[in-house]
């Protein structure tokens, strides 16, 4: 439901602002002050990359999240990890077994045995959500990225939101299309000094997806999402969305 989506995008600020302060990005910076050691524990930049690569698949896994960097003060991507899966289809899985659960209250335990298989296997699904982390060759500079540009210039616990585009990677447009929103606040160290951001990108098509669904409910009636500049991000007729990212005027 749209409340449920809204519950969803108003955790994720507070998933952000907690990223940023988690301790394996301070063993980042502090390593890469220290010629590629932490003079704290003597952790190498390589450890506290893993340690960060860890937390970062372990949310997207978790969570509806296409994508999480962080980026140092240059532009440069240090930690990436990213999905194609989104979990919103498992989600509508474990709600259909949860409601079986519901009716079965009273039966047998051969019964129960039967719900604990199924919620097992919609562990199993969940867990099949396929993670990517970049390879050091693979990172590449976000300096010139509206995210990067807008994020450095907050204040640290301030929070950026873009609009909803379509994901790319390498300069193209990723296929099929992913819609997404991305969140982003600035890092800071020990000493208050920025030392770039951290974002998560979130898959955008429930909500979209809700909406194409309710244009279809009202006789004669249309629901349809714009952004800023008027072009569509939801529409009954595909044809006109997402015009802005190709040169459309529709």
């Amino acid at each position: 439901s749209m409340e449920e989506i809204s519950a969803f995008l108003g955790s994720v600020d507070n998933d952000v602002a907690f990223l940023s302060q988690m301790p394996p990005i301070q063993g980042i910076i502090r390593a890469r002050d220290n010629d590629g050691t932490d003079p704290i524990d003597d952790s190498s930049y390589e450890e506290w990359v893993a340690r960060l690569q860890q937390i970062f698949s372990g949310l997207i896994q978790e969570k509806d999240f296409q994508e999480i960097q962080y980026i140092d003060q240059d532009g440069n991507e240090l930690v990436v990890a990213e999905t194609d899966s989104r979990s919103a289809d498992d989600d509508d899985d474990d709600d259909d077994d949860d409601d079986d659960g519901e009716n079965d209250l009273d039966s047998t335990e051969a019964d129960d045995d039967d719900d604990l298989e199924e919620e097992e296997e919609g562990e199993e699904e969940a867990e099949e959500k396929e993670i990517t982390v970049l390879s050091a060759e693979q990172l590449q500079n976000r300096a010139d990225s509206p995210e990067f540009i807008e994020t450095m210039k907050l204040e640290p616990g301030e929070l950026y939101v873009s609009p909803i585009d379509l994901k790319r990677r390498d300069g193209e447009i990723k296929e099929p299309y992913q819609p997404v929103i991305r969140y982003a606040t600035p890092v800071v160290d020990e000493d208050g000094e920025k030392r770039g951001i951290v974002v998560i990108t979130v898959f955008a098509n429930s909500i979209l997806d809700e909406l194409n669904e309710e244009a279809g409910q009202f006789e004669g009636e249309e629901a349809t999402l714009t952004n800023a500049e008027g072009y569509y991000l939801a529409h009954t007729n595909a044809e006109r969305r997402w015009g802005f990212e190709f040169d459309k005027d529709v």
